[in-house]
């Protein structure tokens, strides 16, 4: 369930602009770091989190090449969050088109 969380915030995290704004690794490893403070009972293997990560990784590269703007906001968001239930409420609080 976590997992998609994760996925979904990184779809809509892809759109991050250059310059001050967060890269893309940082804001996975942000986002990972927020579940494993909150699920602290182990969950996923190793390899499976390495899996995860990097598709992250890869969904908000793709999405900071199409939608910089959402991707900017949403980096930033994610940043500033010190919970996942937080960090999970920026894709709504960031628009959803731009460029």
């Amino acid at each position: 369930m976590h997992g998609f969380a994760v996925a979904s915030i990184a779809i809509s995290l892809v759109t991050l602009v250059a310059g001050c704004t967060p890269s893309p690794q940082k804001v996975c490893d942000k986002m990972f770091e927020l579940v494993k403070n909150e699920n602290l009972d182990g969950g996923d293997s190793g390899k499976s989190q390495e899996k995860k990560l990097a598709r992250c990784v890869r969904e908000a590269e793709e999405e900071k090449a199409k939608k910089p703007d959402r991707y900017k906001c949403l980096a930033k968001c994610i940043m500033g969050t010190s919970s996942e239930k937080d960090a999970n409420k920026c894709k709504d609080s960031c628009p959803s088109s731009g460029t």
